[in-house]
């Protein structure tokens, strides 16, 4: 798909607030509510925008500790990785996993 001025500030939008009314949307991109309904609807379809989440503050929902975390890995198999992979995903404190460009290294964010 390829994105237009229009499309690319509707994203930019999007990515500040997701839960902007179209008709506020719109209005602020220069566009009517209908073709930016569409656009939006297009955008989605396409995958380039995947879902809509709620950015949580870890206070308020009780976790007081919030880390960035770096592994390393001792082997680089896809088998070693993999089991590394479903073993972080089995851990509710790890809120985000990131792998790294750098050699058997990964990310990911551990709240508590």
């Amino acid at each position: 798909m390829e994105i237009d001025r229009y499309d690319a500030r509707i994203l930019s939008q999007l990515q500040s607030d997701g839960r902007l009314p179209v008709v506020e949307l719109a209005e602020s991109i220069g566009l009517s509510p209908t073709p930016c309904a569409r656009r939006i609807k297009a955008l989605e379809a396409a995958g380039v925008i995947e879902g809509y989440a709620a950015v949580l503050n870890p206070a308020g929902v009780g976790l007081g500790v919030l880390a960035i975390v770096q592994a390393k890995l001792t082997e680089h198999t896809d088998e070693a990785v993999a089991r590394f992979e479903r073993e972080i995903e089995l851990l509710d404190e790890v809120t985000n996993a990131t792998p790294s460009r750098a050699p058997m290294t990964s990310f990911f964010k551990y709240t508590q």
